[in-house]
């Protein structure tokens, strides 16, 4: 009967995905237990971009109507990124 899956996305963290975001924009953006953000084109799933923290990553959302990613991480600092 087929899979619902539409899009796998594999190969960009290096350990476990902690947390997940959708702006209101479409785009989606990842954290990892690596310390890795990894920021797609939600439509196309095509990769935009790699953000890092010197911790995992446990916390990420979009603010101002999704232009800025903020992230928190375990290496107890809280950043904003231009998206």
């Amino acid at each position: 009967s087929g899979s619902p899956l539409i899009a796998g996305l594999s190969g960009f963290h290096t350990t476990r995905v902690s947390c997940l975001r959708f702006s209101p924009a479409g785009i989606l953006a990842s954290g990892g237990i690596d310390g890795t953000i990894f920021v797609w084109d939600g439509k196309t799933v095509k990769h935009k971009m790699m953000l890092a923290h010197a911790g995992g990553v446990n916390a990420l959302a979009f603010i101002k109507g999704g232009e800025t990613l903020a992230s928190a991480g375990l290496d107890a600092c809280i950043k904003t990124w231009t998206i």
